[in-house]
């Protein structure tokens, strides 16, 4: 097979890389049709999905336009000149992430205003991969950058770095306490408060909460969230409830030792509070192992519902909108480059309560 693509990283970004080497290289010409999915399927060795996942990703940055009934055509070729430049890092992959939507929205907001947008999306989360796309991207003259921070909040080595270089920027997910940034990201504290107010609702009064040992903003605005919450209802806290493992970032294995641990409690609770989805699906795996399921042995809500991860039965959970956070982000960064404005703010988005399958009331637990 002609270029059988590399496994090394995701296969979505080592096509739409080397697609994206053909059209500066001059394969196609502005306004021109290129390759049909078919085509480019068979050309590299991979799925449909996969030429269609990275043709998505070119459109997204503007390289290409679909229209429907014709094809795929060539918008341009080249970057866009580092004076109207805005630099965008994420550290994941956006094949199948539900943050793909954010991503439009911030490219449509700085098109509007006069920017094109260059991304960089890494496939781990680590802080030297970071480092170099900020780096790259400064040496490229970018004006601006909007960062989805990676996790590790012991590691703000770039974030100070932009500080002190006085480049214009917006974190968006997790910030750091001890630095004054420009910040768009869930309201996590309200969010807990619509979950626990549901659970209690159905009558739960014992609910737990599984997460990793607390790296981020994001992570710790949840636990407090959920701490704040309980207090307020008149259920009261139980630290015996808050689940915290050296699993790392392997989610799944979170969620699976926290759901076996309560359930060897002498009086188990009846419902989790779950910190992200990959900890909700290892939650369903434990229980499963232990002949339990959702809801009728357990309830179980989460963060992250947009998320991709699709659970049978499928989870309640909070969700915001993309597009606001894509919007508000790009129109804060616009204004520090454009006023040379420093004055930062915070910006925490509303959340809203998804209700889906997860959960039943306690009296119908109860009676199976």
């Amino acid at each position: 097979m002609e270029n059988q693509i590399i496994r090394s990283i995701s296969k979505v970004e080592q096509l739409r890389q080397v697609v994206l080497k053909d059209i500066r290289d001059g394969a196609y010409h502005v306004n021109e049709k290129v390759p049909s999915i078919v085509e480019l399927a068979n050309r590299y060795g991979v799925s449909k999905h996969t030429v269609s996942q990275a043709l998505s990703n070119l459109a997204v940055e503007g390289f290409l336009r679909s229209e429907h009934g014709k094809g795929t055509f060539l918008v341009k070729n080249r970057i866009a000149p580092a004076r109207n430049y805005i630099g965008i890092i994420f550290p994941y992959t956006i094949e199948g992430n539900y943050l793909k939507e954010t991503v439009v929205w911030l490219q449509r907001r700085a098109r509007i205003e006069g920017y094109e947008c260059m991304f960089h999306f890494g496939d781990e989360d680590n802080s030297a991969k970071e480092q170099s796309f900020i780096e790259g991207f400064l040496e490229r003259k970018a004006e601006g950058l909007i960062i989805y921070p990676v996790a590790d909040n012991e590691n703000k080595t770039n974030i100070m770095e932009l500080e002190k270089r006085k480049i214009p920027y917006v974190l968006i997910d997790k910030y750091f306490e001890d630095i004054n940034s420009n910040y768009v990201g869930l309201d996590e504290i309200e969010a807990s408060r619509l979950l626990i107010d549901y659970l209690v609702k159905l009558g739960h009064r014992r609910i737990g909460f599984i997460t990793n040992k607390i790296f981020h903003s994001a992570h710790k605005n949840r636990l407090e969230g959920y701490k704040k919450a309980l207090m307020f209802s008149g259920v009261g806290l139980d630290e015996g409830l808050i689940y915290k493992s050296d699993a790392g970032r392997d989610f799944v294995k979170v969620g699976q030792e926290g759901v076996l641990h309560f359930l060897g409690q002498t009086s188990a609770p009846t419902a989790c509070v779950c910190v992200n989805m990959g900890v909700a699906f290892g939650v369903y795996a434990g229980l499963k192992e232990k002949g339990k399921s959702v809801p009728k042995d357990f309830s179980v809500v989460t963060y992250e519902a947009e998320s991709t991860i699709i659970l049978s039965p499928l989870t309640t959970g909070v969700v915001f909108s993309m597009r606001e956070l894509g919007e508000k982000s790009m129109e804060l960064l616009i204004r520090g480059i454009t006023r040379k404005d420093r004055r930062t703010e915070h910006v925490f988005l509303r959340p809203t309560l998804k209700i889906r399958e997860s959960c039943q009331a306690v009296s119908d637990q109860e009676k199976r």
